[in-house]
């Protein structure tokens, strides 16, 4: 399995504006056959740092999911909500 960490820290003045376009990939993400958790946290501590936790079947399916204009739509969108770049860890699941 993959497996995918990404953290965001939004502008506060975008925190509704970046869940409207969360919440549009999530659902989309989620239909994908590869897919197979894609859940995102709110910091109790800071309501602008977002964590995504994405679980994949495997390599294969998280480039798919990559390819995706939906994705492509979504960060164009969050561009100029954030505050600095995604910071994005990668793997595969250890076991």
């Amino acid at each position: 399995m993959f497996t995918l960490t990404v953290t965001f820290k939004v502008k506060s003045e975008f925190v509704s504006e970046f869940f409207q376009a969360l919440s549009k990939v999530t659902n989309l993400t989620r239909l994908e056959s590869g897919n197979l958790i894609y859940e995102f946290s709110i910091d109790e501590s800071d309501k602008t740092r977002i964590f995504l936790y994405e679980k994949y079947r495997d390599r294969a399916a998280y480039e798919f999911h990559v390819q995706q204009e939906y994705l492509q739509v979504f960060r164009a969108e969050i561009a100029n909500l954030l505050e600095e770049a995604p910071s994005v860890l990668r793997g595969n699941l250890h076991k």
